[in-house]
């Protein structure tokens, strides 16, 4: 026998199919169902029965820094209710059960992540996203302290860059996308300095490091002489730590002093 059917959802909307599958409840609360039936001969039926739409979680999440060096946040922004259970899953590398968490994955690329929310009443929510882990630059150099005459020689020992960014600690700069070599500068100084020199390494994720190089000021050798009969004494310029003297460019002495009789 041909059966026409009606629905009443509780929603004051009225559905004519058979079957009603997957239907989505906008809030919670207490729906009362109708169910009216009709056969072709004009024989009608009505069926009723109250459903309880309980409260649901909402998964979903935002996400810090993405870079393969560092641990990635992801955090919660969803709705949650009474009782509510988490479980994130990194891409199958790891799981997590915390409402926020942090993963720092195995390399660089397209990562799943998926999020589901679990509430106590036994309903739940799941959500999927796609985020690209980036690659992380490592920063680090090598240099020397100079004196005033010569110039400092960097050695970049950075990994996972493609481009580098001087920053020497007197106002100048300098770019290049040598991965490996050495970068000269020389610094005009009035007086032994220190310079803070940073170096920034570039690719989807930088990093910088920063150290210290010290150029020195080339001492003063200028002396000063006085005789007393027989007797010469030598007066070079005081402040240095060894002083080095030479007669008629074949014996020397080496003192401590700036003195020498």
């Amino acid at each position: 026998t041909e059966i026409t059917s009606l629905w009443d959802l509780g929603e004051q909307t009225l559905y004519s199919k058979t079957n009603i599958l997957g239907k989505t409840y906008s809030k919670d609360s207490t729906y009362l169902i109708k169910l009216f039936t009709q056969t072709k001969n004009n024989c009608k039926d009505t069926a009723e029965k109250q459903i309880t739409v309980h409260p649901a979680p909402q998964a979903d999440f935002t996400t810090g820094i993405t870079c393969s060096k560092t641990k990635t946040d992801f955090i919660f922004t969803g709705k949650k209710i009474l009782n509510t259970t988490f479980e994130w899953n990194f891409d199958n590398e790891s799981k997590a059960y915390s409402e926020n968490a942090s993963y720092m994955f195995s390399n660089a690329g397209q990562k799943t992540i998926k999020l589901i929310a679990k509430a106590d009443n036994n309903c739940n929510d799941t959500i999927e996203k796609i985020i690209e882990i980036k690659v992380q630059a490592k920063a680090e150099f090598e240099a020397k302290d100079v004196c005033e005459s010569d110039s400092v020689i960097f050695t970049n020992k950075s990994q996972d860059a493609d481009e580098f960014l001087w920053k020497f600690g007197d106002g100048h700069y300098s770019k290049t996308n040598l991965a490996s070599g050495e970068t000269r500068h020389k610094y005009q100084i009035p007086k032994t300095t220190t310079f803070l020199v940073t170096l920034v390494a570039k690719s989807g994720c930088s990093d910088s490091v920063t150290n210290p190089v010290t150029v020195n000021q080339n001492p003063n050798s200028d002396f000063t002489s006085t005789q007393n009969g027989d007797k010469l004494t030598l007066k070079a310029q005081s402040g240095y730590n060894n002083y080095k003297w030479k007669f008629n460019n074949k014996d020397s002495i080496t003192v401590t002093t700036e003195n020498y009789i």
